[in-house]
């Protein structure tokens, strides 16, 4: 039996039983075209550089995205394919990935689902296309840009971070106490946020717990 290497649209089956996932990069780096700094999954699940490959298994490598700056907006199937690799792009469809109704995934979507294949802890449905500015107090969402109280801001980008945990006010003014000072921000929460005009406040929940961002990608 042999074992089974992908990177993007590049795949191949090769004697590499016994040998470990660097090995591997390091051996097919030029005719693959594997970054220095590609993450390897085996088995759907991230694995050390000296991780030793056995007879059948599969070793695809990803590249580290993270920052949205380096992506462009959206992405057809296609780049997608070539992107993530079959097995990747076919394990994300059976988790729930597909594509808008435009045919094309945001950067935000490749960077969650990226993630959610790295750790399947995360939730890549938390794909949420907003980025907060709580300096200059603005918020962008679906690339729209909005200006909004800078306490505002802060209370969006703590919520943002805590990746859909809830946080409290408490949690909030002790993230951002620069900008969070209101001893009743819950009523400023439920009278500005909840309303303003970029629409954030309806992704916006509430419990005992506290506040976090509840966002579905589109049907």
């Amino acid at each position: 039996m042999t074992v089974r290497v992908i990177h993007g649209a590049n795949e191949g089956r090769f004697d590499l039983r016994g040998k470990t996932v660097s090995y591997v990069s390091r051996a097919l780096r030029a005719a693959f075209n594997i970054p220095h700094d590609a993450v390897a999954l085996v088995g759907g699940k991230t694995v050390a550089s000296d991780y030793i490959l056995s007879d059948g298994e599969s070793v695809e490598f990803l590249r580290e995205v993270g920052v949205k700056g380096g992506l462009h907006d959206f992405w057809s199937e296609a780049e997608l394919l070539r992107f993530f690799g079959p097995e990747s792009l076919g394990l994300m469809k059976q988790h729930g990935f597909q594509l808008s109704p435009h045919l094309a995934a945001t950067a935000d979507e490749v960077i969650a689902w990226q993630q959610w294949l790295m750790d399947r802890s995360t939730d890549p449905t938390m794909a949420i296309d907003v980025q907060v500015d709580v300096a200059s107090g603005t918020i962008t969402v679906s690339g729209v840009q909005y200006e909004i109280d800078q306490q505002l801001a802060a209370v969006v980008q703590c919520l943002l971070d805590a990746k859909g945990e809830p946080r409290s006010t408490t949690q909030m003014k002790l993230a951002y106490p620069s900008y969070v000072f209101d001893e009743r921000l819950d009523m400023t929460i439920k009278r500005k946020l909840k309303i303003h005009k970029s629409g954030i406040g309806q992704f916006i929940k509430s419990d005992r717990k506290g506040y976090r961002l509840e966002w579905q990608m589109s049907e």
